[in-house]
C-alpha cells in the first residue's frame, strides 16, 4: 500500500498542466512567501542516512536553492506533537506556552474551562488542551494580524484535526479566526467550520489524512488563494503539518513502513517545489522544513500507575498522564499537608520501576533533597517546569514507553526522541548554503551546549523577522540570523502595523538585533547579535531572601559576540539569589539601547528567569518593564509601560492561577510612560505574572512579565 502511494505521489509531483493556469490570486510581490512544513515524527538522522533523497539534494543546494541545515537541532520537551507545534508557532517553551504535553492536567477553574475540563470537578483534571482557548502564548497567526493587519495573509493547514483546534484562536476578533485560513480533515463526530469533510481520514481512526491530501490543499492556496477580507489572496505565511511519518511510526515502529513514509513526505516536498518553480514563485519562497520530534520503537511497556498501586498509593492520591515515553504525575490535591512526603514516596517507587530513566520534581521538595532532584537542576534547558507540568516528571529508557494504557508500537515524548529535523532554505539568495554541526550531550540534553543550533522555539521569531516584524509576545526563541545572507531580513519596523499593530509611523530598528541569556549549571551563556560593541553588566538584586540595591558584580566591556560567563564576579562576589544581566549598545544619537534578563542562582547554579522587560517595539503596547525582577514583603516594585496609540489599558497581577491584584481599564495616551506601583504585601512568596492589557477599537494586546516575591 505504501509503495503504491509513493508511486501516486511521484505522479502528483509532475508540473501542473495549462488548465491549472487560472487567474492568479492577489499577492504583494514585495513580500516573501514563507512556508513552515512540519514532517511529523521525522528523525533528523534518517535525513542524514539519505532516506529523503529530494530533501538531501536540497540540503546540498542542488535544486536551484540554498539551505542552512542544523545537524543537531532539537525539539522542546515534552517531545510530543502538540507542545512542539505550539512552540514553533509561539516561540514559547512548555513552561510558558500553556501546552506542556499532548496530555496534561490543570487545577484552577479558569484553566479547566479554557482547556476542555469540567470546572465543577474538584481538584486536578486531566485534559488534552486541544481548544482554541487553552494555549496561553500568542501565536504568529495572532501576532501577524496584530502587527501587520491586512498586509500579511496567513494559513494553517494541518493533517491532524487536533492541531487546527489548538490554533483556532479568536484573540483579535470574536467573529473570525486569527489565521486568515484554517484547514484540516474533520474529526469523527466533531465537525468544525474550517474542516474539510471530503478529506479522507486514516482508516483506523479517521483523525489524520495522507500527506498527499494535505499538500493538495497547500497547492490550492498557492494557485487559487484563500478568502481574506473578501478577496482571494495568496498566503504569505503558511504553517503545514504532514502527518504520515508519525502515523507509520506509531503503527509499526521505526522499521520499513516508517522509512517508506519518509519517502512519501519527501515526494510531497518535491511536488511543492515543482509547483513553485512552475508558477514563477520559487525565488520569493522561503521554506522551513522541521519536525516536531523523532520516533522510537517501544516494545517494552511499564505502568507507573500499577507500580504506585503496588507500593500502597491508591489512584485517589494521584493522576498519571501519559505522553508516550514520558509520564507526568500530578497530585490530586497539591495543597495537601503531606504533599512533600507523598511526592517523595512516588519518586522512590518510580525510580525503582523497570525501564525508568529519571524521575524529577517540578518544584523543590524539602523532604527529598530540596532542589537536587528537580527539572531545573538536572535539565534547565528543557524549560518544562511550568504550572501545568506534572508534580513529578518520569522518563523511560530508549526502547520502551509507559502503559497507562498504551497499545502503540512506536512512541516519542522522552528526550531520546527530541532529535528532530530543522532546515531553512530558499529559492532565491536569501539563505546561506551551509551545514552547522553541533555537540550531542547526554540524553540529548544539549541545547545549552549548542548556541548556534536551532530549536523549535526559533521558528516563530525567524518567520516574523522575514516580514520585518517582532516575535510573538511570549516568544523565548531567537531569530536564526546566521541562516540568512546580509540584507535578506528586512529591518524591524519596515512593515508598518494596522489593526492591533503599531501606528503607521512606527519604525524600530534596534542596534541589538537579538539577545538571550541561559544558565549552564555554574556558568551563564550570554548570546547576542548587535551592530556595535556590547557592554554587559551583571547586578545582584537579592541575597537569599534579602533584597539588595542592585550591586554590580561583573562587567564585560566592548564585546562583539556572545560569550559564556564563568559565574564569578569581577567587581564583587556573586551570591545565591536573584540577579539580572544588562546589555547596552551606544546608538548613533549617543543614547544607550538596553536589554535586561533575569537570573536566579541556587546552590551556585544559574537558571534564566522569564522576562521582566519588553524592549521597544512597533505594537499597541510599545514597551513594558518591571523595575526589578524580585520583590519582598516590605518593598514592592513598579510596573511601567507605554502605548503607541491612545487606548484603554489596565494591569492584572496573577499568581497560582488566580488574580491577586488588578486595576480597571483607563484611557491612556500614546507616548506617555505610565507607572503602577505593586506593593509587596499583596502577593505570596513565589513566582507571579503581571499582565498589561490594552484595547483600541477592535484591536487588543496583552504583554506578560514575570517577577518573584521573596
Amino acid at each position: 500500500m505504501l509503495r503504491a502511494l509513493l508511486v501516486l505521489a511521484a505522479l502528483l509531483a509532475l508540473p501542473a498542466g495549462a488548465s491549472a493556469q487560472a487567474q492568479a490570486p492577489a499577492d504583494d510581490p514585495a513580500l516573501p512567501l514563507v512556508y513552515v512544513f512540519v514532517v511529523d515524527g521525522l528523525d533528523g538522522d534518517r535525513v542524514d542516512m539519505g532516506q529523503a533523497p529530494f530533501l538531501s539534494r536540497m540540503l546540498l543546494g542542488q535544486e536551484g536553492n540554498r539551505a542552512t541545515y542544523y545537524q543537531e537541532s532539537r525539539s522542546i520537551m515534552v517531545a510530543e506533537t502538540n507542545p512542539n507545534h505550539v512552540a514553533m508557532a509561539t516561540g514559547a517553551f512548555a513552561d510558558r506556552s500553556g501546552i506542556p504535553g499532548n496530555a496534561f492536567a490543570v487545577r484552577d477553574e479558569a484553566s479547566k474551562r479554557a482547556c476542555g475540563g469540567d470546572p465543577a470537578e474538584p481538584g486536578t483534571v486531566d485534559v488534552d488542551g486541544e481548544t482554541g482557548t487553552c494555549m496561553v502564548a500568542e501565536s504568529f497567526f495572532t501576532a501577524a494580524k496584530r502587527l501587520a493587519g491586512r498586509d500579511v495573509t496567513t494559513a494553517g493547514i494541518f493533517g491532524k484535526p487536533k492541531l487546527a483546534r489548538i490554533f483556532a484562536t479568536r484573540r483579535l476578533d470574536p467573529n473570525g479566526y486569527d489565521a486568515d485560513h484554517l484547514w484540516s480533515p474533520c474529526a469523527p463526530n466533531e465537525p468544525a467550520d474550517y474542516c474539510d469533510s471530503r478529506a479522507p481520514g486514516r482508516p483506523n481512526d479517521g483523525t489524520a489524512v495522507a500527506d498527499s491530501d494535505v499538500m493538495g490543499h497547500v497547492l490550492e492556496t498557492v494557485n487559487d488563494g484563500v478568502q481574506a477580507d473578501g478577496t482571494m489572496k495568496r498566503p504569505n505565511l503558511t504553517f503545514v503539518n504532514l502527518p504520515s511519518v508519525d502515523s507509520a511510526g506509531h503503527g509499526f515502529g521505526t522499521g520499513a513502513a516508517y522509512q517508506e513514509a519518509i519517502g512519501l513526505a519527501d515526494a510531497q516536498l518535491q511536488r511543492f517545489v515543482a509547483n513553485q518553480k512552475q508558477r514563477g514563485l520559487w525565488e520569493r519562497t522561503v521554506m522551513l522544513v522541521v519536525s516536531d520530534h523523532s520516533m522510537d520503537t517501544t516494545l517494552q511497556k511499564n505502568s507507573l500507575r500499577l507500580a504506585f498501586n503496588a507500593g500502597g498509593i491508591s489512584d485517589s492520591n494521584f493522576i498519571a498522564v501519559q505522553n508516550g515515553s514520558l509520564d507526568m504525575i500530578y497530585l490530586r490535591d497539591r495543597n495537601r499537608p503531606d504533599r512533600d512526603e507523598i511526592l517523595k514516596k512516588l519518586r522512590a517507587i518510580a525510580a525503582g520501576t523497570t525501564g525508568v530513566d529519571e524521575a524529577l520534581y517540578r518544584a523543590p521538595n524539602p523532604a527529598d533533597g530540596g532542589a537536587e532532584h528537580t527539572l531545573e537542576a538536572k535539565h534547565p534547558g528543557w524549560r518544562l517546569a511550568g504550572e501545568r507540568t506534572g508534580d513529578l516528571v518520569v522518563t523511560h529508557v530508549e526502547g520502551g514507553a509507559f502503559n497507562e494504557p498504551n497499545p502503540l508500537v512506536g512512541n516519542h515524548g522522552g528526550p531520546q526522541t527530541s532529535d528532530n529535523t530543522f532546515v531553512v532554505m530558499s529559492g532565491g539568495g536569501q539563505v546561506r548554503q551551509q551545514a552547522l554541526a553541533g555537540e550531542v550531550g547526554p540524553r540529548f540534553d544539549d541545547t545549552l551546549l549548542n548556541p548556534r543550533q536551532a530549536q523549535n522555539v526559533d521558528v516563530a521569531p525567524t518567520v516574523m523577522a522575514l516580514f520585518g516584524l517582532p516575535a510573538p509576545a511570549d516568544s523565548e526563541g531567537r531569530v536564526l540570523f546566521e541562516a540568512f545572507t546580509q540584507g535578506a531580513l528586512p529591518a524591524p519596523g519596515t512593515l508598518t502595523g494596522q489593526d492591533g499593530g503599531g501606528s503607521p509611523t512606527c519604525t524600530v530598528a534596534p542596534a541589538i538585533r537579538s539577545a538571550s541569556v541561559r544558565g549552564r549549571a555554574r556558568r551563564v551563556r550570554l548570546a547576542f547579535t548587535a551592530d556595535a560593541p556590547v557592554l554587559v553588566d551583571v547586578f545582584q538584586q537579592s541575597r537569599g531572601r534579602r533584597l539588595v540595591r542592585g550591586h554590580l558584580v561583573a562587567r564585560f566591556k566592548a564585546r562583539r559576540s556572545g560569550f559564556t560567563w564563568n559565574g564569578r564576579g569581577n567587581r564583587r562576589r556573586v551570591r545565591d539569589g536573584f540577579l539580572y544581566a544588562r546589555m547596552r549598545v551606544r546608538t548613533g544619537d549617543g543614547r544607550f539601547e538596553v536589554r535586561r534578563f533575569a537570573l536566579r542562582r541556587t546552590g551556585g547554579r544559574f537558571r534564566a528567569r522569564p522576562r521582566f522587560e519588553l524592549p521597544q517595539r512597533c505594537a499597541l503596547i510599545s514597551r513594558a518593564r518591571l523595575s526589578r525582577s524580585v520583590a519582598d514583603r516590605r518593598r514592592g516594585l513598579t510596573i511601567s509601560f507605554a502605548l503607541d496609540r491612545d487606548a484603554d489599558a489596565r494591569v492584572v497581577v496573577r499568581q497560582r492561577g488566580k488574580t491577586v491584584n488588578s486595576s480597571p481599564p483607563r484611557p491612556r495616551k500614546a507616548g506617555v510612560t505610565y507607572r503602577v506601583r505593586l506593593g509587596g504585601k499583596g502577593v505570596r512568596s513565589g513566582s507571579f505574572e503581571v499582565r498589561i492589557v490594552a484595547g483600541s477599537g477592535s484591536s487588543r494586546s496583552t504583554v506578560r512579565l514575570y517577577g518573584w516575591r521573596l
